[in-house]
């Protein structure tokens, strides 16, 4: 297929690779300017100096900032937020959503990291080949 072959979403804001053309994928891999990366926080006025502007970055600040980080924005749904309002991936978004119903997942720190981190390697993973395959 060239390039110019795109697919049309599925549904109304459906984000799963099968509905997604290489403009809305470069959307989600783009470098944002710095008033609109992730901060990361500790707690509330406690920066921790890192931040994202991208989900690469993000991904790899998953691995590198304090549990306790990680947790403070689990609980205020903050990585969700900046993926769909940010980002734009309602797909990933609704995939990080689901840890902060699920305690068992978060209160074991490790775990949670591993987890969070493997959603989001996956979720690039799963973008970057559907957008060689056309």
């Amino acid at each position: 297929m060239t390039q110019n072959s795109v697919l049309a979403p599925l549904r109304e804001g459906s984000n799963t690779p099968n509905s997604l053309n290489r403009g809305i994928i470069a959307r989600f891999f783009r470098t944002v300017k710095t008033g609109n990366a992730f901060i990361f926080y500790e707690d509330i006025g406690n920066q921790t100096g890192d931040l994202a502007t991208n989900l690469f970055e993000f991904c790899r600040q998953i691995s590198e900032v304090t549990s306790k980080c990680l947790v403070f924005h689990l609980k205020r749904g903050d990585f969700e937020n900046w993926i769909r309002d940010t980002i734009g991936d309602m797909e990933l978004a609704n995939r990080i959503g689901k840890f902060k119903n699920n305690e068992l997942a978060w209160k074991e720190e490790a775990i949670f990291r591993n987890q969070l981190h493997a959603t989001v390697r996956n979720r690039i993973i799963e973008l970057s080949g559907y957008n060689e395959s056309y």
